[in-house]
């Protein structure tokens, strides 16, 4: 292994142990100089997000005092009689930018998201859901300027697996979370 996969391999381990770090690097012995990661030579510069530093070849992780976006739904699985309303909450937390987030709501049965509905985009709704989201049969209720609610009216069968709210960045740096996926199930009246 070369210094350079050594290096890259360091910082990818730095960036599972701390992910919260600071970006920091040294340029020269005992100078460290804060930079984002984009701005690090060779494939370095992909590590968008990574945090680390490096003296004398070793790499040191270190607290930042930055914010790390934090987007929280349920845990699941939400288990809902078929023919009832399900209501699934979504909020964001330690973000930089507007006081009032968007937000978009995707669903996946076994593979691809598929695009709900969103606060932010009317041409964010995928064909299939047009006529639901239409009739207010699905809808996106804002409970607070960082959290919404996904309503979803006499859900189906069909209307069984993950769904993924997300919050498009409004932060100086890409740090923390900006998904998160809850399991709803719908079971039968018997």
């Amino acid at each position: 292994m070369n210094q350079s996969s050594l290096f890259f391999w360091e910082v990818r381990t730095c960036q599972n142990l701390c992910p919260a770090a600071g970006v920091i690097w040294a340029t020269e012995p005992n100078q460290l100089e804060r930079s984002p990661a984009a701005s690090l030579p060779g494939p370095l510069a992909s590590l968008s997000g990574s945090h680390f530093s490096l003296e004398h070849n070793i790499l040191l992780c270190q607290p930042s005092a930055e914010n790390s976006r934090v987007v929280r739904v349920p845990k699941g699985p939400l288990i809902r009689v078929v023919g009832t309303e399900v209501v699934i909450p979504c909020s964001v937390s330690d973000y930089d930018g507007p006081s009032e987030q968007n937000f978009d709501w995707e669903f996946s049965r076994e593979t691809d998201f598929v695009r709900i509905v969103s606060t932010w985009d009317s041409t964010f709704t995928s064909e299939e859901y047009q006529k639901r989201v239409g009739r207010g049969d699905i809808k996106l209720r804002r409970s607070s300027n960082d959290a919404v609610e996904l309503v979803i009216r006499n859900i189906q069968p069909t209307d069984q697996g993950r769904y993924k709210c997300s919050t498009p960045s409004t932060d100086a740096t890409v740090q923390g979370n900006y998904d998160a996926e809850v399991q709803v199930k719908g079971i039968s009246e018997e």
